[in-house]
């Protein structure tokens, strides 16, 4: 199992976005270009009460990238040995968290 190095393997991206004041934004994800795979799923939550946790598991096998549509949270990734938070309220940025093999 190569969880040894896992969590240096996590990343933040910046995901290409276009704002025009006038407009808004526009940002920009595809699969295989800002995110490293192919996007088999999606899912979001919303109406999540301030301390609230979610998640609390692993995926061995899965990639996943974590953003911040609306409103913001704090991703907590870990292994025995270490712990990396981000706070993530930007919806341009985003976490790639990789499978653990």
């Amino acid at each position: 199992m190569k969880t040894a190095n896992h969590l240096e393997r996590v990343t933040a991206i910046d995901l290409a976005t276009v704002s025009e004041p006038a407009r808004g934004a526009l940002t920009v994800v595809e699969s295989q270009q800002h995110i490293p795979f192919s996007i088999a799923r999606i899912f979001y939550l919303y109406g999540v009460p301030n301390g609230c946790e979610r998640g609390a598991h692993a995926h061995r096998e899965t990639e996943q990238v974590f953003i911040a549509v609306s409103g913001s949270f704090s991703l907590e990734v870990s292994s025995p040995c270490q712990r990396k938070t981000f706070a993530m309220f930007e919806p341009h940025r985003a976490v790639y968290v990789p499978s653990l093999f």
